[in-house]
C-alpha cells in the first residue's frame, strides 16, 4: 500500500486589502486527508514593506501535511495600507482681539488610526491691514502621520486696535497774571499698542477787554499708528490786575512865590505794559494873598488794561520877601526957598510886578518958622503886604 494524495486545506482566507489598523489575525484552516485523520497545518507570516510604514503586505501561508509528507499549500495575500488622515483637537476658534491681546499660539493634539506619534506642524501668515496695529493672522495647524497622510484647521485671528492713547502731563486750568504765562506743558502718552505716539499740541487765543486780558485754549491730542486719538485741553485765563509803578515823583516842598519848579516828569514801568501812559494834573488852591497858594500835582499812570497808579507833590507856595525900593534922595540940610519937591522913588519886588508906594510927610518945627525938619517917608508894599520903608 502507499500513500501519495496530499491533504486538502479548507479555510484559507482570499486575499484582501485593509486599513492598517484593521488587519485580521490569521485564520485557522481545517485540513482532511485520504488516509491520516491528524494532518499537520503549519503557517507562516512573511511581511514585505511598502512606502511608509503602516503601508505592506503580509502574505500568509498555511502548509498541510499527512503522515506520508505529502503537502498542500494556501496562501493570502493581505495588502495592509493606511488613506486615514490624523484627526486635529484644539484648535481654537476664529477670534477677533485688540493688538495688545493677541493669544499665544495654541498647542492642538492629534490622534490617528495607526501612528502614535503624528507630528503637527504650525504656521502664521500675516495680513496686513489699514495701519500697523490692524491686521489678520492665519494659524494653520497640519497633522500628518508616517503615512503622509494629513489634515489641517486653521484658526483666523482679526486683530484691532480700537483703544485711544492716553495722555498724561496735561496741566490743570489756570488763571494767571499777565509777565507770568507758563510755557506749554511737554505731556506724555501712553498707548495698548503704539510705543511712539505722535503728539499735536495746538493754541488758540481768545481776546478779552484789553490787550493783556486774554484766554489761552491750550490742545494736545495723543494719536496712535491707527488714528485713535484723545484730547485734553488746558485752559490759561491770563489777567493784568497789578498797576504800574511811578518813580521820579518829587517830594512835597515850600517854595518862594519866585521860585516854583516846573513839573517834573516822572517814568513808570509796568508789569506787561511796555508804553504806559502818564497822564499829569495840576491843581491850584489860592491861600491870604495872590502869591502865596499851594499847587497840588498829580501824575497817574495806567497800563494798557486800565490798572492805574497815582503820585502826588504839593507845592507850597509862599511871598515873605519885602520890595526893594530905589531913588529914595540922601537926608539934606537946604534954605527955606530951596526946599525939593518930593521923589519918585521906584520898587521892586521878588513876585509883585506893581508894587504899591506910599508916601507921608512929617514936619517938626524948629526955633522960627523958616527953620524945621520935613521926614519923609516911603512905603513900598507888595501883594502879600511885605513891606519895605526908606525915610
Amino acid at each position: 500500500m502507499q500513500d501519495t494524495e496530499a491533504p486538502v486545506l479548507a479555510g484559507v482566507p482570499s486575499d484582501i486589502t485593509v486599513q492598517c489598523d484593521a488587519v485580521p489575525a490569521p485564520s485557522t484552516p481545517t485540513a482532511t486527508d485520504n488516509c491520516d485523520a491528524d494532518v499537520e497545518i503549519t503557517f507562516t507570516e512573511e511581511r514585505t514593506d511598502g512606502d511608509c510604514p503602516d503601508s505592506y503586505t503580509l502574505t500568509r501561508t498555511w502548509t498541510a501535511t499527512d503522515n506520508c509528507g505529502n503537502q498542500t499549500t494556501q496562501s493570502q495575500v493581505i495588502t495592509v495600507q493606511d488613506t486615514q488622515a490624523p484627526v486635529l483637537a484644539g484648535v481654537p476658534a476664529d477670534v477677533t482681539v485688540e493688538c495688545d491681546a493677541v493669544p499665544a499660539p495654541a498647542s492642538p493634539t492629534a490622534t490617528d488610526n495607526c501612528d502614535a506619534d503624528v507630528e503637527i506642524a504650525f504656521t502664521e501668515v500675516r495680513t496686513d491691514g489699514d495701519c500697523p496695529d490692524s491686521y489678520t493672522l492665519t494659524r494653520t495647524w497640519t497633522a500628518t502621520d508616517n503615512c503622509g497622510n494629513q489634515t489641517s484647521q486653521s484658526q483666523t485671528i482679526t486683530v484691532q486696535d480700537t483703544e485711544a492713547p492716553v495722555l498724561a502731563g496735561v496741566p490743570a486750568d489756570v488763571t494767571v497774571e499777565c509777565d507770568a504765562v507758563p510755557v506749554p506743558a511737554t505731556p506724555t502718552a501712553t498707548d495698548n499698542c503704539d510705543a511712539d505716539v505722535e503728539i499735536t499740541f495746538a493754541e488758540v487765543r481768545t481776546d478779552g477787554d484789553c490787550p493783556d486780558s486774554y484766554t489761552l485754549t491750550r490742545t494736545w491730542t495723543a494719536t496712535d499708528n491707527c488714528g485713535n486719538s484723545s484730547s485734553l485741553t488746558q485752559t490759561i485765563t491770563v489777567q493784568d490786575t497789578e498797576a504800574p509803578v511811578l518813580a521820579g515823583v518829587p517830594s512835597d516842598i515850600t517854595v518862594q512865590c519866585d521860585a516854583v519848579p516846573a513839573p517834573a516828569s516822572p517814568t513808570a514801568t509796568d508789569n506787561c505794559d511796555a508804553d504806559v501812559e502818564i497822564t499829569f494834573t495840576e491843581e491850584r488852591t489860592d491861600g491870604a494873598c495872590p502869591d502865596s497858594y499851594t499847587l497840588t500835582r498829580t501824575w497817574t499812570a495806567t497800563d494798557n488794561c486800565g490798572n492805574q497808579t497815582t503820585q502826588s507833590q504839593v507845592i507850597t507856595v509862599q511871598d515873605t520877601e519885602a520890595p526893594v525900593l530905589a531913588g529914595v534922595p540922601a537926608d539934606v540940610t537946604v534954605q527955606c526957598d530951596a526946599v525939593p519937591a518930593p521923589a519918585s522913588p521906584t520898587a521892586t519886588d521878588n513876585c509883585d510886578t506893581d508894587v504899591e508906594i506910599a508916601f507921608t510927610e512929617e514936619r517938626t518945627d524948629g526955633a522960627c518958622p523958616d527953620s524945621y525938619t520935613l521926614t519923609r517917608t516911603w512905603t513900598a508894599t507888595d501883594n502879600c503886604g511885605n513891606q519895605t520903608t526908606q525915610s
